[in-house]
């Protein structure tokens, strides 16, 4: 833990670069830019999560508008028979709702116009987020790899004629490619998800009151904690399909290259049988690994449904006793789906998460590599 602190530090510090009094002109002006544009993708991401957030409230003003018309008398909307949603100034609701578009009233023709428009600016915010961080990224990952790359050649010979170069190339290949994983998943998948459990759970609170917003944050902290366990579990088995690929791998090669000595020795019969063990340990912990991830899969479908369906059971008390419309059923439904979209890659995000702090702990475990011996500060050359 201490190691990935360190590690979410010195990464922090490459996306949030500091700006010292006697910093070059050119690595300020670099500093401020990385600066602006991690201030621009939050504002973004925000953005996306507020228009996603207020999309379900646009389809339950939509569902709450309708009746209006559906009871119409001589083409009248009778405007008693709907719950106008408080965010429509009444002026605006006398007038749209007594015009029509093509045919279409105007009131809904301009709340399903909204919804389709939330729905693409949060698409256009998600997607302008990820072009604008990607900057960002590639630049931490560029100061990263460069930084590794420069002390791995002040080490001394003995150093690297103990070392396979092979291994080496692949430490700062893997530890590269992990920086970028992880700013991704932390700025764009962990942080908006909490941002967002957070606003809807206020949500929930404000419209229906502690039952709800309870509802919600039992059904998210048993999905997670459920989520998270059987992850690790899962863990081993796939460490154990990893390792035994390798070693089936490695007996192919082997075999082959030493194909002139199997045959002299007759030996194709204990290669293949050698070979079939390793297939069937392999297969073994493949069906282990299938199993858990269909017991994952549908643990994390039921405890979602049971929230879902509790949810909506407290709803439809609420409406069949007034203090809700169906339009709240809707609601409810939309944004605890909602939730569920970014839910469903905690796992993954979770265990490639591990895996690249493992990596990048690899690449930094190189960067504290001291050579034997050092050139003084005040050397010349």
């Amino acid at each position: 833990r201490e190691q990935n602190w360190r590690i979410a530090k010195e990464l922090g510090r490459h996306v949030w670069p500091s700006l010292p009094d006697n910093a070059h002109a050119t690595d300020r002006e670099h500093a401020v830019a990385m600066r602006q544009r991690v201030i621009a993708s939050i504002s973004l991401m925000l953005a996306g999560k507020g228009v996603t957030i207020a999309t379900p409230f646009m389809f339950k003003a939509l569902v709450d508008t309708l009746p209006m018309y559906a009871t119409a008398a001589g083409g009248i909307p009778d405007v008693a028979a709907a719950t106008i949603p408080t965010f429509i100034p009444d002026g605006l609701v006398d007038g749209l709702s007594t015009s029509a578009l093509a045919g279409v009233p105007t009131l809904p023709f301009a709340l399903l116009l909204s919804y389709g428009t939330f729905r693409t600016l949060s698409s256009l915010f998600q997607e302008s987020r990820n072009a604008v961080f990607a900057h960002v990224a590639q630049s931490a990952i560029r100061s990263v790899g460069r930084s590794t790359f420069d002390h791995v050649h002040s080490l001394d010979m003995q150093f690297h004629l103990n070392r396979n170069t092979g291994t080496l190339g692949r430490i700062i290949e893997r530890g590269n490619r992990s920086i970028s994983f992880v700013l991704n998943a932390m700025v764009f998948n962990t942080v908006p998800t909490v941002v967002e459990v957070g606003v809807v759970t206020g949500c929930m609170w404000y419209q229906f009151g502690v039952g709800h917003a309870s509802t919600i944050l039992a059904t998210i902290g048993a999905y997670v904690g459920f989520t998270i366990g059987i992850t690790e579990w899962r863990t081993q088995f796939r460490k154990d399909m990893n390792r035994l690929n390798n070693e089936a791998s490695g007996r192919i090669s082997d075999s082959l290259l030493n194909y002139e000595t199997v045959k002299y020795f007759n030996n194709e019969h204990h290669e293949g049988k050698t070979y079939e063990t390793t297939l069937r340990k392999y297969q073994s912990a493949a069906l282990q690994s299938q199993s858990s991830l269909a017991m994952l899969n549908f643990g994390q479908s039921a405890i979602f449904t049971v929230g879902l369906t509790t949810i909506m059971c407290l709803t439809a008390k609420d409406v069949v006793a007034g203090t809700a419309t169906v339009g709240d059923l809707v609601l409810v439904n939309g944004l605890l789906f909602q939730l569920s979209v970014p839910l469903n890659f905690i796992g993954s995000v979770y265990r490639e998460v591990q895996q690249a702090f493992i990596d990048m702990e690899a690449m930094f475990g190189l960067r504290d590599t001291k050579p034997a011996l050092e050139d003084a500060p005040n050397a010349i050359e």
